[in-house]
């Protein structure tokens, strides 16, 4: 606890510090950073936000959009590309950071330069519909909105980045955000994920060079007419169960070479598995790759509690839930903030054989397999809102940039009257 204290001390003077400073720097609403995954990957959110400002700069009337990013392979390959990039602990970053108006992350400040953070309007997008437990919905009682507020009122993070805009796609997960990330009601904007616009491709995509073979293998299997399954497993905290997925990955490979399908995969960032992507039949997403570059080239998912089913619905395909861990992970692991049940429409197997059962329907009667869950399926879209549309597009990305600038402007305005 002392240990705890000390470092909430020191990070408070290190804001102070940073906060008088900055205040003598003028900012420009005309200059973004952006980052995201801890500065480690392009990917997601932010990069799809990131691309977005990039194609829309002229009539948004912003200058600079900056990507940063801890990662050289990285740093080199947008920088060859075209892209304004800088390394996070660069000193071009620095002066970024105190002259940028607007940051932009989707995991946390640490996503980016943070040191100036304080003084700019700090934006998350984050990766996810919460159905499974995360942040302070794990530490306190559901609903204690009020509870979560004052203990991250309490906390001291380099930037002030333990309080921030947080992207919400529906009025109904906007208490679930305020608890999760302990901010009030006015912190949190209405709003569809980037990744969506993107998905659908009213975003032009961008691959890195080591996505673009998985891209061409996936387009070579497509056009030899055998089906897509995409398994996206979510992560464990526990290493047993996450060797079970990489199992799962060599079995639905044999899988596939029986029923006319090929197999793609990725496993979770925070995986340590290792999959063998020899197999002609197995896509394999790299690790830094961005699985919003490979989804909507899949006719069925497979995944558990990841929030990528929630994307996936919305192009109205079918979905398999492989829940061979459900009561471990509900009760031992993470746990659900949403019910399980109500919010996965799609068959649930909790063994291998049961999951290639629910497997080859899904692949054989694919409309009618999501047909028999099209209405559970609209309850759960019209409950998770994506800006309360089905087809999320480049100009709704654009109605939230207005909306976070009109938020700072309320905001403003209260405090000075």
């Amino acid at each position: 606890m002392r240990s705890l204290a000390g470092k909430h001390f020191i990070k408070n003077i290190i804001n102070a510090a940073a906060d008088t400073v900055s205040f003598f720097i003028p900012r420009s609403k005309k200059r973004v950073i952006c980052g995201g995954w801890s500065g480690d990957r392009f990917c997601d959110n932010s990069k799809a936000m990131f691309l977005y400002l990039n194609e829309n700069k002229e009539s948004l009337g912003i200058e600079r959009v900056t990507w940063q990013t801890r990662n050289g392979d990285l740093y080199r390959q947008l920088k060859r590309d075209g892209f304004d990039v800088q390394m996070v602990n660069s000193l071009p970053a620095v002066l970024a950071s105190a002259r940028s108006k607007y940051h932009i992350v989707d995991v946390c400040g640490g996503d980016i330069q943070r040191i100036f953070s304080g003084g700019a309007v700090r934006v998350n997008l984050w990766h996810g519909i919460p159905l499974k437990r995360f942040g302070r919905l794990c530490g306190y009682e559901d609903g204690d909105i009020a509870g979560a507020i004052i203990d991250n009122l309490k906390q001291a993070e380099l930037g002030h980045w333990n309080y921030f805009y947080i992207l919400t796609t529906s009025g109904e997960l906007g208490a679930t955000n305020q608890q999760a990330f302990g901010v009030d009601e006015g912190h949190c904007v209405p709003g569809p994920y980037p990744r969506m616009a993107y998905l659908r491709g009213d975003i032009k995509h961008y691959l890195l060079d080591e996505e673009t073979q998985c891209a061409e293998k996936l387009s070579r299997l497509r056009a030899s007419g055998k089906r897509a399954v995409c398994y996206l497993p979510t992560f464990r905290d526990s290493s047993s169960m996450n060797e079970v997925t990489v199992d799962a990955v060599k079995q639905l490979t044999d899988w596939a070479k029986e029923n006319n399908a090929f197999i793609i995969t990725k496993m979770h960032h925070a995986s340590t598995g290792k999959i063998d992507s020899d197999s002609e039949l197995l896509v394999n997403i790299p690790s830094q790759g961005d699985v919003y570059n490979f989804l909507d080239g899949a006719d069925v998912l497979i995944s558990d509690y990841s929030s990528v089913v929630f994307d996936f619905m919305f192009l109205g395909r079918p979905i398999v839930f492989y829940c061979f861990d459900r009561d471990y992970y509900e009760n031992s692991d993470r746990g659900f903030n949403l019910d399980y049940e109500k919010f996965t429409p799609g068959d649930k197997a909790e063994d291998i054989q049961a999951l290639f059962e629910s497997l080859k329907k899904a692949v054989d009667s694919p409309e009618e397999y999501a047909e028999s869950y099209a209405d559970r399926t609209k309850q759960v879209l019209d409950y998770i809102g994506q800006a309360g549309k089905y087809e999320i597009t480049a100009k709704d990305v654009g109605d939230f940039w207005s909306r976070i600038e009109s938020k700072k402007k309320t905001e403003k305005v209260k405090r000075n009257s």
